[in-house]
């Protein structure tokens, strides 16, 4: 949250919430699961600056991750 919070007051919302998703992306390291993981990032990114919060985005996540277990 604090990453994306300050990209996006220094670069304005779309910029911050693109680097921000690049980075979460890139955070989970293999090559094929960064590429599938940066849409949901995007998506996490995204809900997280129109709520002003991270806790609907952390939600989401926890869903999507459950999901994708089942």
């Amino acid at each position: 949250g604090m990453l994306q919070s300050r990209l996006t007051q220094a670069w304005g919302a779309r910029a911050g919430v693109l680097v921000a998703s690049s980075c979460f992306a890139l955070a989970h390291l293999d090559p094929q699961h960064v590429l599938l993981v940066l849409p949901v990032g995007l998506w996490l990114g995204a809900l997280a600056w129109l709520t002003g919060s991270v806790l609907p985005a952390m939600l989401a996540h926890a869903v999507h991750n459950a999901l994708s277990i089942l």
